[in-house]
């Protein structure tokens, strides 16, 4: 666990792309206060991201990444340090990362700050003015961990 994040399923992410990835998150923690906050991310395979879209989501494809708040609105008792979990498929994130011409490494950084941004109650997909925020914060966050701002995911679908 790195400042709040604890990750499963890492063995999937290659080692330097892992000490890449602790690397910015200790620094955004920092930067941000999340390391007063727990938050897991699971790193899946297209198969399993496909199973957990259709049992929380009604979808029955594979997406990048997936977000479980762990409250919402008013923090639970007890629970108020604990954001939520993450779920990310390594195998969308490495074909985005090609397509889109950019390293595993940064497409994963906007992948976990674009799910960090949901738990924290954002929703780009409520509001174009919710859009809009989520695009700013995202980008705000990815200046932070030093990841081209271009690279939001919010931005590419605006």
């Amino acid at each position: 666990m790195i400042e709040g994040i604890a990750f499963q399923g890492f063995e999937l992410v290659p080692p330097p792309v892992q000490r890449l990835l602790k690397q910015r998150f200790r620094k955004l923690a920092r930067a941000t206060g999340l390391d007063r906050m727990q938050t897991t991310v699971l790193f899946v395979n297209d198969s399993e991201m496909q199973r957990l879209n259709l049992m929380y989501r009604g979808l029955n494809k594979s997406t990048d990444v997936l977000s479980f708040a762990a409250w919402e609105g008013q923090p639970m008792p007890g629970l108020e340090h604990v954001l939520g979990d993450l779920v990310i498929s390594i195998e969308t994130a490495s074909r985005q990362a090609e397509e889109q011409g950019h390293a595993l490494a940064d497409e994963l950084s906007v992948l976990l700050i674009h799910g960090l941004l949901h738990l924290l109650g954002q929703d780009h997909e409520r509001s174009a003015e919710e859009a809009v925020l989520q695009a700013e914060c995202e980008m705000g966050f990815l200046s932070l961990v030093d990841v081209p701002v271009g690279l939001c995911l919010v931005g590419r679908s605006l």
